[in-house]
Parts: C-alpha cells; structure tokens; sequence
C-alpha cells in the first residue's frame, strides 16, 4: 500500500478534488487518530473504518494520512455526486462515479478495486464486490452498468466521459 504509485494517486485525487469540485481533504496523522475525540457538527462517520468522515455541508473529509484514495474518493462521492445526506445516499448510483474518475485521473482501477472488495452491492443479487474477478467478464459488465447508472443521474458532461458534480460549494 505504501508504493509510490499509490502516493502519487492519492496526492493526484486530493488535488483534482479539491480544484474540481471544491472538495477540502483534513489529513492528521493515523497515530493521532484516535485522540480526535471532537468532531465538527454535522459529521458523519465512515462506518467500518477508524478516523474517516465527512462533514456534508461544508464539503469537506476527514481522514488520516494513511487513508487509501479509494476510501477518499468514495467520501467525495457522498459530497458531491449525490442530493442525498450520507445517511440516506443510493451509494450505487454515484459507484460509476467513482469509477469514471479513477478512468479520467488514470488511477490504478485495480486498487480500487481491491481497496474496495468488501464493499456490498445490490447488482442482481447483493454481492461483494471483491466476489468478482477482476478484470473478468461480470467485473467490466458491473463497471459498464455503474457508469450507465451515474451517466442516467448526471454525474458525468454531456456526451463526454468527464465526471461532473449535483453539489458544489460554489453554487450555494
């Protein structure tokens, strides 16, 4: 996990985060974590995770500095691919997002893929996604119908694979 690769994406994603679509990435180091005991108002804790939330209506996550960039990355898409406060998000929808920016950052699709294995979905039956060969056949249909879904809600430009936003921070 600590390859200069993965350093590099996730330096690439906080940039382009926070540039696109106004999205501010609050890094403390993963030591301190645990003494992080008082969290803004309107946080939302990450479940399954420790030191990783966001707070919705000022755009902004919180993470350590050995979050992986496919946890952060699917915190943004609770920012700003989606209407909806966390707790009432249809995560699948903006799943395709996330997967059109790793495809337009040119991010390792396969960390994310494997940072994100035990992520349940509903696609024809509820799966893990981790159940799926990367690469294989049901991987790239599941990845085509993610896109297709996010396309149907607007989350990418029009006629364009480039990933757009439903929330900005300049917009309220």
């Amino acid at each position: 996990m600590g390859t200069l690769r993965h350093a590099r994406d996730r330096l690439h994603l906080i940039t382009y985060l926070a540039t696109r679509f106004g999205v501010q990435v609050i890094e403390r180091e993963a030591s301190e974590a645990w003494k992080w005991i008082h969290r803004p108002a309107g946080y939302s804790e990450a479940p399954f995770t420790s030191g990783l939330g966001i707070v919705w209506d000022k755009f902004e996550i919180y993470a350590t500095n050995e979050t992986p960039w496919p946890h952060l990355l699917h915190e943004a898409g609770h920012i700003v691919a989606t209407t909806e406060r966390p707790d009432a998000a249809k995560e699948f929808t903006f799943f395709g997002w996330e997967m059109g920016v790793v495809e337009h950052l040119d991010l390792s699709m396969r960390t994310f893929y494997e940072q994100n294995a035990e992520y349940g979905v509903n696609w024809g039956n509820h799966v893990e996604l981790g159940s799926m060969k990367f690469g294989g056949k049901d991987w790239w249909k599941f990845v085509g119908e993610c896109q297709a879904t996010a396309r149907a809600a607007k989350l990418f430009e029009r006629f364009d694979t480039k990933p757009s936003c439903l929330r900005s921070p300049m917009l309220r």
